[in-house]
């Protein structure tokens, strides 16, 4: 497979580090449907390199006016309370990066929207690690503070370990083929950035459940 430098493309497209973890699950010419899209910078990315048809929904009235300016198709709708109409097996990849710890009933939504999944189609889920350890530190000191971003955003309903997230999925009926870990690089003002992204790697890859920031969780039907 081509080797992409992924770094620069997030930088110049999205000023965001996601598409740096996931843009390498994505393929030529996909149908995506980007659930909670914001304003669009994941979509853009996508469709730029991949030559992807991204459909974009968000409940935020701002970030739709935004998302409207990058994407081939957007909707505000709050997905809990509304249907999107799509037609069945419609998608070859449903996004949901930072979505399902907003929901009330996470696993409903995966079950309503896997239906609009290609047979051969698949999620592409990304939720924050409650059991990072930053939080277990924080614990450890008798610390659970809401933040306005991070593992611990005020607007979090929900709050997933490795193991939990797994559960869910598989009560929604869906079948985990891959799962994939982004970093949290905790000591990134201690020492230099090259060498704080090699040791969190390394270590988040020997310990994910301990050191990873998020999960990262490719599903199919």
């Amino acid at each position: 497979m081509e080797k992409i430098d992924y770094e620069s493309k997030v930088k110049h497209y999205c000023g965001s580090s996601i598409a740096l973890f996931v843009g390498k699950y994505f393929k030529p010419n996909q149908k995506i449907l980007d659930i909670g899209c914001g304003v669009g910078n994941l979509g853009e990315f996508l469709k730029k390199k991949f030559n992807s048809v991204i459909y974009g929904i968000d409940i935020s009235k701002t970030a739709i006016n935004e998302a409207k300016k990058k994407l081939d198709f957007v909707k505000r709708l709050d997905i809990e309370k509304e249907d999107p109409n799509f037609k069945p097996c419609f998608f070859d990849v449903i996004v949901m990066t930072d979505v399902l710890e907003h929901l009330v009933n996470p696993k409903e939504i995966l079950l309503k929207y896997k239906k609009y999944l290609k047979d051969n189609g698949y999620f592409v889920l990304v939720v924050p690690n409650i059991a990072s350890i930053k939080i277990r530190l924080h614990l450890l000191s008798g610390k659970f503070d809401y933040a306005n971003s991070g593992i611990l955003d005020s607007s979090h309903l929900r709050f997933f370990t490795k193991k939990s997230i797994a559960k869910m999925i598989h009560n929604s009926n869906l079948n985990i083929i891959l799962w994939d870990y982004i970093p949290d690089y905790f000591l990134q003002s201690v020492i230099g950035i090259r060498l704080v992204m090699f040791f969190n790697n390394l270590i988040t890859k020997i310990r994910p459940t301990m050191f990873a920031k998020q999960f990262i969780i490719i599903c199919k039907k």
